[in-house]
């Protein structure tokens, strides 16, 4: 990330997200498997990848509808 920074002088945002899918993934993946719980600890998880997935759904969109603005104007 620190390298396209300086390439591009733009943060994205969506390296950031993926990044925190996978955690919350691998916290997924420690739940189950070392302490064997389910229930609402899974679904809070579940809910917060859903929640980040549809937060880089939104970000793509808007930065596809973007670079279109940008090539016809």
């Amino acid at each position: 990330m620190v390298g396209i920074y300086f390439k591009t002088t733009e943060l994205p945002v969506r390296y950031l997200i993926y990044i925190a899918i996978t955690a919350l993934g691998r916290v997924i993946i420690e739940i189950v498997s070392a302490e064997h719980r389910t229930g609402i600890d899974l679904l809070i998880l579940a809910g917060a990848i859903l929640v980040l997935s549809l937060a880089l759904l939104v970000f793509r969109f808007s930065s596809s509808k973007e670079d279109r603005d940008q090539r016809v104007a």
